[in-house]
């Protein structure tokens, strides 16, 4: 799974706007069928950043009603894990064609609501 894609060469009609867009949500399924088994959500949220003022984003695992911090490299399957083979839905949130790379305008502030773990 990729951290960001680039939707340009599949787009009909050439279009103003971006077509890149960041990795902000996946789900992953065990079990043999849809309606069996079990989901798990990882999810970018916006943190207070520890090393200074401002932000950072960080992903987190969301199991029934326990949320632990990860790393994106195990989100997106770089790590030892089954994310690259169990990935039932993967969400992307087009970024702006501001010079900041930032996400749209509904993305940021929504990704600017506070986790809780």
């Amino acid at each position: 799974m990729e951290e960001s894609i680039n939707i340009e060469p599949y787009l009909a009609l050439a279009d103003e706007s971006s077509s890149t867009y960041k990795l902000c949500g996946v789900t992953h399924h065990t079990g043999t069928t849809p309606t069996s088994g079990h989901y798990v959500t990882y999810s970018k949220r916006m943190v207070e950043d520890d090393e200074g003022p401002g932000t950072r984003e960080q992903w987190f695992e969301f199991d029934d009603k326990v949320g632990r911090k990860k790393s994106v490299d195990y989100v997106v399957g770089k790590e030892d894990n089954d994310m690259k083979k169990n990935c039932y839905l993967a969400l992307y949130e087009r970024v702006s064609d501001s010079t900041d790379g930032d996400v749209d305008n509904a993305s940021r502030i929504l990704g600017g609501m506070k986790a809780e773990v």
